[in-house]
């Protein structure tokens, strides 16, 4: 197996990433084996990537999420405040006092700054016009007279106040309005003198205060960024896979904040930031049972089609004999118990809940129609409470997908797409003769719809594969005359495959699982562009993905798939 590696012309195994980048660990030049003079990780002396390296797109937004080694569902961030811990920069306004940096930080740096009042109402802000849910920051101490001072972190809709002490706190709020001066204050009302020392200042989406992200001229992102390719380990899983998925949009505006207008309540009463979420902070909602029956919070008038429900909870102290429910108005529901197995379903389809660790579930239910969707408990006893998080409505789709997290609007994830082009060299792709090698991990059916591994030509001829329930079809593609020969193959148990293409010149064959599975003959095209792209591609991981400039024997090939 190990020789047969060494013949490969490529080895895409999910490691490195780059936004807008999946790195291979073969050929020369990738960010293993060869970082550049610069400190680059593109393998050249530029900017330029590597050839064998993927590019990677997804959209413009931080709506992905993934799993991390943690095991916890990491998501894309951003700091708004440009300068943020720069207080003597204009880009921070009225600044009733002086500032001074150079005093010892939380980290045990000296990067934190000494205000000092100059009047009784000290404060700065910036003017910032932001919409949704957003969550203000600062780390603050007091020094000499102003221990125990107030401290305000200030905005257009309260002041809250705070309590300093002589040791760093981390102070915030949530559920920023929009158009407003945000920013921090002390005393109410300050001594002339007084000194207080303030450290990195944040905005950003969410309800609650993340690892600050330092910013400068313009604001700054970390975690899951717009184009970087999702290494994930689901599941337990210690080493990642690349998570591939379509286009999907998130109906529900509030997915976390559940105390929200937005949402309707029915025999509950909720709170936020009441418990660990899967995201590993302090962002679950509550909701706690004020009667017997049906207890849910709901939102009426959404697009749900043909769609999918989804939302994580923990049943926190549900009584034995609760169920946890998720349901559509006049379509059906569907109820698990309290460690996560399915009770019972009407109306739709359902499976056992997703553990997510630590009590968590993940409950889904596919419906056909409907508008109304809830999220709660049924027959519960009052006062039980259940920690939820991620509330989400997939419309006219037939499985869930991750997270995607909403903070005031609906959101649409675009989907994920890798290509490695312009392959013009033999020594990688050898055009009419070749070798492609996909492992990946099927959770579910579909399998694939669309395109998931092409190998495309400058003539616009394709391999394609696709599939129909389980059964995994192999598809020549002539862009001008439809399909010239496809290749049927037979089911597949959930769990890991591995799926291999051999073509030399006129001859298509494909392995899967060690052994051959189907033949065709086409015409002899060459092909010199491999795209890994999500057209509607479902619950499935990459494990890894080979590719050789040779066709290999069919030894060869049932080895590398066994």
């Amino acid at each position: 197996m190990s020789s047969l590696k060494d013949l490969a012309s490529l080895i895409m195994i999910p490691s490195l990433v780059k936004d807008g980048r999946l790195d291979t660990v073969k050929p020369l030049g990738n960010s293993i084996i060869h970082p550049d003079a610069t400190g680059n990780n593109d393998g050249t002396d530029g900017s330029t990537p590597a050839e064998g390296n993927f590019t990677f797109t997804r959209g413009s937004n931080l709506s992905a999420t993934r799993v991390n080694a943690s095991q916890l569902i990491e998501k894309g961030r951003e700091n708004v405040f440009t300068y943020s811990n720069d207080f003597s920069n204009s880009a921070w306004n009225l600044k009733a006092g002086t500032f001074t940096q150079g005093v010892e930080d939380p980290n045990g740096g000296n990067t934190a700054w000494s205000w000092t009042a100059q009047n009784t109402d000290p404060y700065i802000y910036q003017q910032l016009s932001v919409s949704g849910v957003y969550t203000l920051s600062i780390y603050a101490k007091g020094v000499g007279s102003t221990i125990g001072a107030n401290f305000q972190l200030r905005n257009a809709a309260s002041t809250p106040n705070f309590t300093l002490t002589n040791e760093w706190q981390r102070f915030e709020i949530y559920n920023i309005p929009s158009n407003s001066n945000l920013g921090f204050e002390f005393g109410n009302p300050a001594v002339v003198g007084d000194v207080v020392h303030i450290f990195a200042a944040q905005l950003e989406l969410g309800l609650v205060a993340t690892p600050y992200i330092e910013t400068g001229a313009t604001t700054a992102q970390a975690g899951i960024l717009e184009n970087t390719p999702r290494l994930d380990y689901s599941g337990g899983a210690t080493c990642p896979s690349l998570l591939l998925e379509p286009s999907r949009t998130n109906n529900i505006q509030y997915s976390e904040n559940i105390t929200s207008s937005w949402w309707l309540l029915s025999n509950v009463t909720t709170l936020d930031n009441q418990g660990i979420s899967p995201e590993g902070l302090n962002n679950a909602g509550k909701i706690t049972l004020t009667s017997t029956g049906g207890c849910v919070i709901y939102r009426t008038s959404l697009v749900i089609g043909d769609g999918v429900l989804s939302f994580f909870a923990k049943p926190e102290t549900l009584s034995t004999g609760s169920r946890v429910r998720v349901s559509v108005d006049g379509v059906g529901e569907a109820y698990w118990n309290i460690d996560g197995t399915l009770n019972a379903v009407t109306g739709g389809t359902a499976e056992n809940g997703e553990s997510y660790g630590n009590g968590w579930f993940r409950f889904s239910y596919n419906v056909p129609s409907g508008s109304v969707a809830n999220y709660g408990v049924q027959e519960g006893v009052i006062g039980d409470t259940m920690l939820v998080y991620g509330m989400q409505v997939e419309p006219n789709a037939s499985y869930p997908t991750s997270y995607i997290p909403t903070y005031g609007t609906s959101q649409t994830r675009a989907f994920d797409n890798t290509t490695l082009g312009s392959l013009q060299t033999s020594s990688i792709l050898n055009g009419t003769k070749g070798t492609l090698l996909f492992e990946g991990l099927k959770n579910g059916e579909p399998i694939f719809s669309n395109f998931v591994v092409t190998a495309q030509s400058n003539t616009n001829k394709s391999l394609l594969i696709d599939s129909i329930g389980s059964v995994i079809r192999l598809r020549v593609w002539n862009a001008s005359s439809g399909v010239d020969a496809t290749i049927s193959t037979p089911s597949l148990s959930n769990g890991t495959f591995k799926y291999l293409i051999r073509w030399d010149n006129g001859d298509l064959k494909v392995f899967i699982n060690g052994a051959s599975v189907g033949t065709a003959t086409i015409n002899a095209y060459s092909y010199t562009t491999i795209n890994l792209k999500e057209g509607t591609f479902s619950n499935n991981l990459v494990n890894q993905f080979l590719m050789f400039p040779t066709a290999l024997t069919d030894s060869e090939c049932i080895a590398l798939t066994s």
